[in-house]
């Protein structure tokens, strides 16, 4: 009994110590297959963290007005017009091209990839920008714990452009806007966010100056050369160009457009005015009549002969021919016989220009609107140009001359008691609409100078703009107390040329021969700056004063303050004209602001 009761003991004991001898324990097997699990997780983690890096979410823009497709890593989208659109792409490098629109078949290859470093602590967003002229606003914000005192605002912006890829790191908002308020740590009192965005509230002309002061002359060309694709007629992205290129090369990048049907009216005026650097202006009227002979009905042709012909009879019928047109469209010619019948002082003429002008805009165009309260006010329509102001404030931010004509029509109409009640409406219009204190502060005290200046008292004006930071408000009340030194050194800090041409007009008043010649000098150095038609015709008047006709400085094409100063200049210096000169300064001054007050003591006298 003992032997068989021993034998499964002996069994068992033997089986226990075979499998000893043949693997493991128990436990020994459990680290094996933990670790092979192990083994499978880490490589389903790297796998996974690998797939993840290769999927690198991105934010697509056209930065265009116009809607296209593209592909990108061979998926087709459509763009809408200035709008982001969220997509993944595959890590490495990919193929952008665009398919349809102005800009198809411009293509790039770019480097898409993103580390897990990148990933994990930068936080970072990549833009593509397959037309690469989408303007990038990156702005960061700075929020203050609100029981803080601290009156300051945290804020930086910066523009980025002229790429296919930009990589912005730690981006708290994507394309959409700061949060009213944040979680602020009370020990730091203040958080910084940033965002990034397409600013669409920037106007064309706001592009092209962002453009060019960007600094770097090869991207700006490129960004131009693109946008002039896209809008082939810009008259800002021409005239950017033409700053950045130089005459040579300016013309001859648009050289190819000016054979265009229809006519491009807007990048003929850009090279005509590059041409006429080095062309006479001979050559380049042969060469319009040539143009206007080979299709002698083309209205814009006849504006773009017309132009050459400045100061001719001729020109102005061939303007009048152009604006009447059934063919025209745009208002560059009626918009040029309205400025000859504003710079010649035929202000019926200018009012009825100006009338077409702002009902063809919509009553929308400012720069209309103000030719028609300047013929207004010129005529003695003084209701009227009221009306026309007031419309000009409401639909344009609260400005200074504005309120300046505001005022002065005020006093015309006989109602000087509202000065008190629209100067202070003026403060609270720039309140309410968020302008600095000093802003707000420099911008009244010119609007109550304004008023002394009304009033006849420019002792009181002047001390409202003494202590100015504005070196022009300086000038303007070292003018007014008759400060010859002061007023130079505040001119020396200005870039334009009609204050020197005051002070050269107040020196000859008061004998100072000298400072009138450095004033001249001035102007005639500033007037060489510019390179359009009017100002080389200006500048040529200017330096020879004693020897152009009366009909000459009469024809002469310009702004009515400046061409006022002008012929004021000529008259002191010249007995033989100075009445006809005086008479049409007369007519010309018809505005109650800087200088008009000025000219008015001299030829009125």
């Amino acid at each position: 009994m003992m032997q068989q009761s021993s034998e499964p003991q002996d069994l068992w004991q033997g089986q226990g110590q075979a499998t000893y001898q043949n693997g493991a324990s128990p436990g020994r097997r459990r680290i094996v297959v933990f670790a092979v699990f192990a083994l499978v997780l880490v490589v389903v983690i790297l796998g996974a963290v690998r797939f993840w890096l290769s999927q690198v979410p991105v934010f697509v823009v056209n930065g265009t007005d116009q809607a296209y497709d593209v592909e990108i890593g061979g998926e087709r989208k459509t763009l809408a017009s200035n709008s982001h659109t969220a997509m993944t792409l595959s890590s490495g490098s990919i193929d952008v091209k665009i398919v349809s629109g102005p800009l198809s078949g411009t293509t790039d290859t770019v480097q898409i990839d993103m580390n897990l470093l990148d990933r994990v602590l930068s936080n970072p967003v990549l833009v593509v920008n397959p037309d690469q002229i989408a303007i990038i606003e990156w702005e960061q914000q700075g929020f203050y714990d609100s029981s803080s005192n601290s009156g300051e605002s945290d804020y930086d912006f910066e523009y980025v452009f002229g790429k296919t890829v930009h990589k912005f790191d730690d981006i708290d908002f994507v394309f959409e806007p700061f949060p009213q308020q944040v979680w602020v740590n009370s020990s730091t009192q203040v958080e910084m966010r940033t965002r990034v965005s397409l600013p669409n509230y920037l106007t064309v002309e706001d592009i092209a100056s962002i453009v060019q002061e960007s600094g770097d002359a090869i991207v700006a060309e490129r960004y131009l050369r693109t946008a002039l694709r896209i809008a082939p007629d810009t008259t800002e992205y021409l005239d950017g160009l033409h700053n950045v290129l130089g005459d040579a090369q300016f013309m001859a990048a648009i050289e190819d457009r000016l054979d265009d049907r229809p006519v491009l009216i807007e990048t003929h005026r850009s090279w005509q005015e590059a041409a006429r650097a080095g062309t006479p202006d001979a050559e380049l009227i042969v060469r319009y009549r040539q143009l206007l002979a080979d299709d002698p009905e083309n209205p814009a042709l006849m504006y773009l002969l017309a132009r050459l012909l400045e100061d001719s009879p001729h020109a102005e019928a061939l303007f009048a021919v152009a604006a009447d047109h059934p063919q025209m469209t745009g208002d560059r010619p009626r918009h040029a016989l309205l400025y000859e019948a504003l710079s010649d002082a035929r202000f019926s003429d200018t009012l009825m220009h100006a009338q077409l002008l702002d009902e063809m805009s919509g009553g929308d165009d400012p720069h209309f609107t103000r030719h028609l309260m300047d013929a207004q006010i010129a005529l003695g329509q003084f209701e009227d140009a009221l009306k026309t102001c007031r419309r000009m404030r409401a639909i344009d931010s609260p400005t200074i001359y504005l309120e300046l004509i505001n005022l002065s029509l005020l006093q015309k109409l006989g109602q000087e008691d509202r000065f008190d009640t629209e100067i202070a409406q003026y403060r609270r219009s720039l309140k309410q609409l968020g302008f600095p204190a000093h802003v707000e502060q420099e911008w009244v005290a010119s609007v109550v100078a304004h008023r002394f200046c009304l009033e006849g008292d420019f002792t009181s004006a002047a001390a409202q703009l003494t202590d100015s930071p504005d070196p022009y408000d300086r000038f303007r009340a070292a003018i007014w107390m008759d400060d010859l030194g002061g007023a130079e050194r505040e001119m020396e800090q200005l870039d334009d040329f009609e204050s020197p041409l005051v002070l050269a007009m107040v020196a000859q008043r008061n004998g100072n021969a000298e400072l009138q010649q450095r004033c001249l000098d001035k102007a005639a150095d500033q007037l060489a700056g510019f390179e359009d038609s009017r100002s080389a015709a200006l500048l040529a008047t200017l330096t020879n004063m004693d020897e152009v006709p009366f009909d000459a400085l009469a024809e002469l094409d310009w702004y009515p303050l400046e061409k006022a100063l002008l012929l004021t200049l000529a008259g002191m210096q010249r007995s033989e004209i100075r009445e006809r000169c005086y008479d049409l300064a007369r007519k010309l001054n018809f505005h109650d602001h800087f200088p008009a007050w000025t000219i008015r003591t001299i030829t009125d006298s």
